[in-house]
C-alpha cells in the first residue's frame, strides 16, 4: 500500500505531542525537562496556534483543531507547572499564563474540553434535514467522548419524544491517539463524567441509552435493519473501523445514513492506523449499495440496499 505524505501541519503536531510526552510523562525530571527545552516547547506550541489562526483566516481550517489546541495548551501549562517545580522563574511565569487559559468550552448548558464537532454541524444540518424531527427515529453513536455530537443530535435531529439514541463507548483512552492522557487537571472530570453531565443537561436525556463497551461487542447485540442514522467516531485503527462499518451496515434501514469521522485524518503516518484505508476498502466491497453523500474530512453514505 502506498503511503500518502501528510500535511506538514500534522507532522509538526505529532512532533509536539511527542515532545510534550517526553517533557511531562512519568519520567519527567530535571535532566529532561530543562528550562530551555520547556521554553522552546512553549514557543513551538504558541506558533502552532498562530498557524491555525492563519489557516482559519485563509479559508483552510484544520477540523477540530483551533479551540482544541488552545484548551490542550492550557492543560499542558498546568501539568508542567505541577511536574517540573525546578523550572526557572520566567518559564514558570509563562506556564502560569498558559494554565490560566480557559479549560472548558461552554456550549449552552454543555461543557467540553475539546471541540470535535463544531466544524461539521452546518453540514450535518443539511445532510440530516430529511430525517430531522421525525417521530420514532433510531440512531446510534459510536465513540461519544464528552457528548458534543450526542447533544447536537438530541437538540437538532432527534427532537421528537419518541426518538431514541444509543451511545456506545468503552470510555477508555484511544489506543493510537495518545495526547489526551498527558494533561489533565487534578480532580478534573473524566470524559465519561462529562458525557453523563452533558446528557443530563439535555432536554433529550430520557431518549439516551448508554452502552459502556467496545463497539465490536456492543454492535453485535443491536437489531438489524432498524436504525435511521449511525455516527461512527470510535477506534481509528483500520481493522476496527472496517469491523464497525460492516456491523453498522446491517443495522441500517434502506435509505438510512451513516457518517464516519476522520476519513481525512493524516496522523499517524501509517495508513493502517487511520480510518481511510478501511473505509476505502468498505466502499469497494459495497459498491453499488450506497449513495456517496459527502467525502472530505468526514464520510457520509446513504444505504441503497443490503
Amino acid at each position: 500500500m502506498s503511503k500518502v505524505t501528510p500535511d506538514p501541519f500534522f507532522l509538526s503536531f505529532r512532533a509536539l505531542v511527542e515532545e510534550y510526552k517526553a517533557l511531562a510523562t512519568g519520567e519527567c525530571n530535571e535532566a529532561r525537562a530543562t528550562s530551555s527545552r520547556v521554553a522552546a516547547y512553549i514557543d513551538a506550541q504558541l506558533a502552532m496556534i498562530e498557524e491555525l489562526k492563519a489557516r482559519e483566516q485563509a479559508g483552510r481550517p484544520v477540523p477540530h483543531a483551533s479551540e482544541a489546541v488552545v484548551l490542550m495548551t492550557g492543560l499542558q501549562g498546568y501539568t508542567l507547572l505541577q511536574r517540573a517545580p525546578w523550572l526557572d522563574a520566567d518559564v514558570r511565569a509563562r506556564l502560569e499564563t498558559l494554565a490560566g487559559w480557559p479549560m472548558y468550552l461552554e456550549r449552552g448548558p454543555y461543557r467540553f474540553t475539546a471541540d470535535f464537532g463544531t466544524h461539521h454541524q452546518l453540514r450535518w444540518a443539511k445532510e440530516y434535514a430529511a430525517i430531522a424531527h421525525r417521530p420514532s427515529l433510531r440512531a446510534v453513536e459510536i465513540g461519544v467522548f464528552e457528548g458534543m455530537t450526542s447533544t447536537w443530535l438530541l437538540d437538532n435531529v432527534l427532537t421528537d419524544p419518541t426518538s431514541r439514541l444509543i451511545c456506545v463507548d468503552a470510555f477508555e483512552p484511544p489506543r493510537n491517539v495518545d495526547n489526551y492522557a498527558f494533561a489533565r487537571r487534578a480532580n478534573a472530570p473524566t470524559p465519561e463524567q462529562l458525557f453523563d453531565a452533558n446528557i443530563a443537561a439535555s432536554s433529550g436525556a430520557s431518549k439516551v441509552q448508554k452502552i459502556a463497551a467496545y463497539s465490536g461487542v456492543a454492535l453485535r447485540t443491536l437489531p438489524v435493519d432498524t436504525f435511521d442514522l449511525v455516527y461512527v467516531d470510535g477506534s481509528h485503527l483500520a481493522p476496527d473501523v472496517l469491523e464497525d462499518a460492516i456491523l453498522v451496515w446491517r443495522m441500517l434501514k434502506v435509505g438510512a445514513l451513516v457518517t464516519f469521522d476522520d476519513y481525512g485524518w493524516e496522523l499517524p503516518v501509517d495508513p493502517l492506523e487511520r480510518p481511510q484505508p478501511a473505509l476505502d476498502a468498505f466502499m469497494t466491497i459495497f459498491a453499488g449499495k450506497f449513495e456517496l453523500v459527502h467525502k472530505s474530512w468526514q464520510l457520509t453514505l446513504r444505504k441503497l440496499r443490503a
